[in-house]
């Protein structure tokens, strides 16, 4: 599944740390740059202007080709079909088709660059790449190794289609998978509320979460069972609010990389990015594994 690769370089250092993961996964490599134009008015006559600014424009382009190509002659990367992209453009807009035409499996890609000051902020490149890429997108956190993954899984079909491209990448890295499933149902109600309802009937509170919690391990059990795979497997099942749940057991399983889908659905709209998925690029600094289910 991931045999194209697309890595989207500012020239920073921080952004060529995406390139040992995507090397490893890769049997093609695409290497990207944006060439940005800053738009100045002109006024019309001085030709002289728009011509320097022409001339700018093509030495930045040569520039752009010239890093890619020295990246791509590496010697960590002359095994590997290399493809060398440049435009002019933002860099979210020429990343997105950049992966497009190429028709590239997978970017990965770290949230930012540096370069005297902040470039790439998730919120801004990295968020505009995710809400449009046309394939899986790896956003890279930290620089170390991976070696577990968190699956979360909301019990719809639409979240499941996370786990084909997290198990490849798994099996490729030789990591660990962590199956959760967080059912959200009781969170909808306060606990205070839950909790009145014993007035009524002694002890259904208690039997309500031990039903939910049921329901939930049954559904990891089955979901196990289903999977063809030689990587570990562990499980964990627990009743809260999806984004709090997720971040809390990535910190405690020391988790590497998060592989969720942007949203899923059971019956109505649920874990929709802008909420969920959103609160977890937006408030961890574990790597991701995002796909878009519509893509």
């Amino acid at each position: 599944m991931f045999n194209k690769i697309l890595v989207p370089l500012d020239g920073s250092t921080l952004a060529e740390t995406a390139l040992p993961l995507a090397t490893r996964l890769a049997d093609r490599l695409v290497l990207t740059r944006a060439i940005e134009t800053e738009f100045m008015m002109i006024p019309a006559g001085f030709e002289f202007e728009v011509t320097h600014f022409e001339q700018n424009q093509t030495r930045h382009i040569d520039q752009a080709r010239a890093y890619l190509e020295d990246i791509g002659r590496s010697h960590r990367y002359d095994e590997i079909e290399t493809t060398i992209v440049t435009h002019v453009g933002d860099p979210a807009s020429v990343i997105l088709d950049a992966a497009a035409e190429q028709e590239c499996d997978l970017i990965v890609m770290t949230t930012h660059g540096y370069r005297g000051l902040t470039r790439w902020m998730l919120g801004s490149v990295t968020e505009r790449v995710l809400r449009h890429a046309p394939c899986p997108v790896v956003v890279l956190r930290e620089e170390k190794p991976i070696q577990h993954i968190l699956v979360p899984l909301d019990g719809s079909d639409l979240s499941e289609e996370i786990l084909t491209p997290a198990f490849e990448l798994a099996e490729r890295l030789d990591a660990a998978v962590t199956l959760l499933h967080v059912d959200d149902s009781l969170s909808l109600v306060e606990h205070a509320s839950l909790d009145a309802l014993d007035q009524f009937e002694p002890n259904i509170a208690e039997q309500l979460r031990v039903s939910y919690a049921n329901r939930s391990e049954m559904y990891l059990r089955d979901m196990r069972e289903r999977l063809d795979t030689f990587v570990p497997v562990n499980t964990i099942s627990v009743l809260g609010k999806a984004a709090d749940e997720i971040l809390t057991v990535a910190q405690h399983e020391s988790c590497d990389l998060i592989a969720m889908s942007t949203h899923g659905r059971s019956g109505v709209q649920r874990w929709v990015y802008g909420s969920v998925t959103e609160k977890v690029l937006r408030s961890t600094d574990t790597s991701l594994l995002i796909v878009r289910p519509d893509a």
